[in-house]
């Protein structure tokens, strides 16, 4: 199983206004990410160049490098924020 970058996810924590919050909706604490047995997906320069053919739908930068990851590789992102299904590919809200 292959694990949509795990720092980016840990970047998106570590700067949310409200980490804790980000830690009780998920559940899952970075150790318990690292825990699993995911195969990490290091973030590429062309994945950094498809977030600037993005469109403008969310704001957030590493959410927008999750996206361009998924389109990129292609793989789905599972995700909570409803927002990311706009980019109507790449994203599935669970």
């Amino acid at each position: 199983m292959i694990s949509e970058s795990p720092s980016a996810c840990f970047l998106d924590a570590y700067f949310s206004p409200d980490r804790e919050a980000v830690k009780s909706s998920t559940g899952i604490s970075s150790a318990t990410m690292l825990d699993l047995t995911l195969e990490e997906l290091p973030i590429t320069a062309a994945h950094a160049a498809g977030v600037t053919g993005l469109p403008p739908i969310h704001r957030d930068p590493f959410d927008r490098l999750l996206i361009a990851q998924s389109i990129t590789e292609p793989l789905t992102l599972l995700t909570n924020d409803a927002l990311l299904e706009r980019y109507q590919v790449g994203a599935r809200v669970v």
